[in-house]
């Protein structure tokens, strides 16, 4: 039997839901309504940078979505290990999901990689035009895992700095020292 992986990206951030140990992670409330508990790992500390956005916006998200039938139980701050242990433990059913670093991310999906390109986007309105534009594509990179993307954002920019002079072109690397 094929088992069905919901995925979603949020900030950089890769959620996992499958449903291969949900029927362990059952439990009955006083009014009699079955409600899932998903255990999730991240890296990324509980108070800092993108975790602050599970618990303001994915969490109330699959509550509402739910109607209070999924729960996540996040191990934050790498308590579960790095992006390869939690995928790892996803695998043989410890967890049922992840929020992972755009790294974790790559390693599901290597053709993520083209987003981490240097300079190919100069603002987030170009990340949101190509994302737009490629979401057909991106689904299906998923798919062919066994994954279903559900909502993707960007993260941030990596930047480089100088002290002597802007670095924005692969030739103004080739004249810097580092």
């Amino acid at each position: 039997m094929r088992r069905n992986k919901i995925l979603l990206l949020c900030v950089g951030i890769v959620v996992f839901f499958s449903s291969m140990a949900w029927g362990e992670n059952i439990k009955q409330t006083k009014n009699d309504k079955t409600i899932y508990v998903c255990k999730m790992g991240t890296i990324a500390p509980e108070h800092l940078g993108w975790a602050s956005l599970i618990k303001d916006m994915v969490n109330p998200g699959i509550d509402k979505a739910t109607n209070g039938r999924v729960v996540l139980d996040w191990y934050y701050g790498g308590k579960m290990g790095d992006d390869t242990d939690i995928l790892a433990k996803m695998r043989n059913g410890q967890l049922q999901g992840g929020g992972f670093s755009g790294h974790g991310m790559v390693i599901l999906c290597p053709e993520m990689t083209l987003f981490a390109l240097p300079f190919m986007f100069n603002n987030y309105d170009e990340v949101e035009y190509v994302y737009s534009k490629m979401r057909p594509r991106i689904n299906e990179w998923f798919e062919k895992r066994g994954y279903h993307l559900v909502i993707l954002a960007e993260q941030g920019f990596d930047q480089i700095y100088s002290t002597k002079h802007e670095i924005r072109t692969l030739d103004d690397i080739k004249k810097s020292r580092f």
